[in-house]
């Protein structure tokens, strides 16, 4: 009875202890005590303390066969498992943990062979496995000990399945079982998963533990915070505030007392406070000024058909440099504003500086990645990967074209067009058949476009020579043979009907339309030789930059019927777009073009939202945004997807004549 009392306590001062998911290896040798097998149980014991694993693993094993009944048996099991565990043998350790939970069941090692079993399921990530085997095992335990380090274990399963809510429940059930020193260290895992609850989960669980002032502290921060991450202002002070007062020395008081102040600020929101950043100087002070013209007739036209609307513009240049514009998004935010339109360039650095201070902005640029920086950033532009599914489904869908070749400048335009063309064509299920590219700096366009059609032969360098001087050579240049005046039946005379005649080889026209992304000038001066070279009869394909009369003039009778997608066609037969030419043309002296027009709508979109009385913040605004949906722009119609990007419908338009017309003119 001595023996197994002093094995039961030996046992738990070499088993009891740690609650994280790690190995239990233990090195402190057991107290021996007087028996069979003392001596053998004793080597196993300094082997498995200097590490020498497997020599202490045979040790174990043969001390097990020898004395079965020995009451270090159990104990023998418990490192061989463990041994097993640390050597990555997982199912042989958890076959002794069973085996010894099956023949010592009532044992304070049964208990933590249990854990162990669990602890091995946890490293391989078999969390329903982990879930399902401690409801089974808690049955079992006896001990407040045990129970808790199961709670804990739980706890940490459901973290890694991303469930705060059960993983917070069972933390704190292990928190309620603990002795001091153990709370300090479930604290830890409690705020980790108190920062993963939702708002009604944080309020559901404060409810539950007004009796314990220390949890309590940490759900009412936690709940400010997600007040303030929801821009819900006026509650997230509250809270704080309420939490300073109950809990003056908390160790996050001087955070609460920092973000009150912050959440002040913040909350001085004004909804008709509108921000517009433009390059009205610098380089591209040309495209500002244009976007300016729209956004000014968006705001004269909404304060006259909107009677007691209120709309503070305020207008900032950004000189056509990121530094500057990204001191107007600062100064934008610091006077509270609700949402900014622009920039047209810069647009990366000014939505950078959007997103860190949270104001909304809607950015004129068909950049790369612009609205995924965050989710206070959207772009209302046409975009080439719009420009391309309008093209190509049309061309596909409509006009029945299976086959597709590309003609592309070796420019980042040109590649990036080219790739999203590509990818589109291969979505549709048409095939592109050809695919060359030519320098910018090129007016000849021979060898590429003979290239697509076959007539392109290269001889090396290294050959030319040879061939040079090879009569029977295909390359061999001659002189034209002088005419010879010989009649039928003379000596040298070839009859009519069987005379040879030399010709150029047919070109493969194997495509049905060609793409060309490229400026009307550098389009204007391929497409001719297109048709020098008899690449006739397909379908000439291009971006909107197309949309310009200069590829009239360059290619006149060669480009008729080209097809081209764009945001805006001044000449369109929409209402909207009517009333909005004449409005423009008379107030400018001018017609308007599409960046003009896609400031006008941009305008008119932030202007319209400016006065819902819903709107009470700047993350409330983009939540509207995304739910907005405009029928009649005059860029078409536009809504948002969840990541800020424009869903639009171009306008297709072809030539026709000396003119650029609608698609269905």
């Amino acid at each position: 009875m001595k023996a197994m009392v002093n094995c039961t306590a030996l046992l738990m001062i070499l088993l009891l202890g740690s609650c994280a998911p790690k190995p239990m290896i233990v090195h402190e040798p057991a107290q021996m005590l007087p028996g069979a097998g003392d001596e053998m149980f004793s080597k196993a014991e300094t082997l498995f303390h200097r590490a020498l694993y497997e020599k202490a693993l045979l040790r174990y094993q043969e001390f097990i066969d020898r004395y079965p009944g020995s009451p270090f048996s159990s104990a023998a099991m418990m490192k061989i498992g463990e041994i097993y565990e640390f050597m990555g043998q997982s199912d042989k350790s958890r076959q002794m943990f069973q085996q010894l939970i099956t023949a010592c069941p009532g044992n304070p090692l049964a208990n933590d062979a249990r854990i162990n079993i669990l602890l091995s399921f946890f490293r391989e990530e078999k969390y329903q496995e982990v879930i399902r085997r401690a409801s089974v095992a808690l049955e079992d335990m006896t001990s407040a000990g045990h129970v808790m380090r199961t709670y804990i274990l739980l706890g940490d399963t459901y973290m890694a399945r991303e469930s705060p809510v059960d993983a917070a429940n069972f933390y704190l059930s292990a928190y309620h079982k603990s002795d001091p020193r153990e709370k300090r260290m479930i604290l830890t895992k409690l705020k980790t998963a108190f920062g993963g609850l939702q708002t009604l989960d944080i309020i559901s669980l404060l409810s539950r533990m007004r009796n314990d002032e220390l949890i309590e502290s940490y759900l009412m921060y936690q709940l400010g915070l997600k007040y303030a991450e929801e821009e819900k202002y006026e509650k997230a002070v509250r809270v704080l505030s309420d939490f300073l007062q109950k809990f003056p020395a908390h160790e996050f008081m001087m955070q609460a007392s920092n973000l009150i102040d912050e959440l002040r600020q913040r909350a001085m929101y004004r909804p008709n406070a509108i921000g517009c950043l433009l390059p009205l100087s610098g380089p591209y002070e040309e495209y500002g000024r244009r976007a300016l013209k729209g956004v000014e007739l968006a705001l004269s036209q909404f304060l006259n058909r909107s009677p007691g609307a209120a709309v503070d513009l305020v207008i900032k240049d950004s000189e056509s440099k990121a530094n500057k514009a990204v001191e107007a998004i600062d100064q934008f935010a610091s006077e509270h504003m609700a949402a900014v339109i622009g920039p047209v360039v810069t647009a990366k650095s000014a939505a950078l500086k959007a997103q860190e201070t949270g104001i909304p902005i809607i950015t004129l640029t068909q950049k790369k990645g612009i609205p995924q920086i965050g989710n206070y950033v959207f772009r209302h532009f046409i975009t080439p990967e719009l420009q391309v599914e309008e093209l190509v489904d049309y061309a596909v869908t409509v006009l029945g074209v299976e086959r597709f070749a590309v003609l592309y400048p070796e420019e980042p335009y040109g590649y990036r067009f080219m790739n999203l063309f590509w990818d589109r064509v291969t979505t549709m299920g048409a095939t592109v058949t050809g695919m060359e590219s030519y320098s910018p700096s090129h007016t000849d366009f021979a060898d590429p476009i003979k290239r697509l059609t076959g007539l392109f032969y290269e001889v090396p360098d290294d050959l030319k020579p040879e061939l040079a001087t090879d009569e029977t050579s295909p390359f061999l240049k001659t002189e034209p043979m002088e005419s010879m005046e010989t009649t039928a039946g003379e000596p040298g005379a070839v009859p009519d009907e069987e005379t040879v005649v030399d010709s150029e080889p047919e070109p493969i026209v194997d495509f049905d339309a060609i793409f060309i992304p490229d400026s009307p000038q550098m389009a204007g001066l391929i497409i001719p030789q297109l048709a020098f070279h008899d690449v006739t009869d397909v379908y000439l394909l291009g971006t909107n930059l197309w949309h310009s009369d200069r590829l009239i003039d360059m290619a006149r009778q060669y480009v008729q019927n080209a097809l081209m997608p764009d945001g805006f066609f001044s000449g369109s037969r929409s209402p909207a777009v009517r009333e909005f030419v004449a409005a423009f043309s008379e107030t400018y002296g001018e017609p308007p073009g599409f960046m003009e027009a896609i400031a006008y709508d941009t305008a008119m979109m932030v202007f319209e939202l400016s006065q819902v009385p819903e709107i009470q913040s700047r993350k409330q605004f983009c939540d509207f945004l995304l739910k907005f949906k405009k029928l009649d722009g005059v860029t078409g119609t536009v809504s948002f997807k969840p990541d800020g990007e424009a869903v639009k419908k171009l306008c297709l338009m072809r030539i026709k004549g000396k003119k650029i017309v609608e698609l269905n003119n």
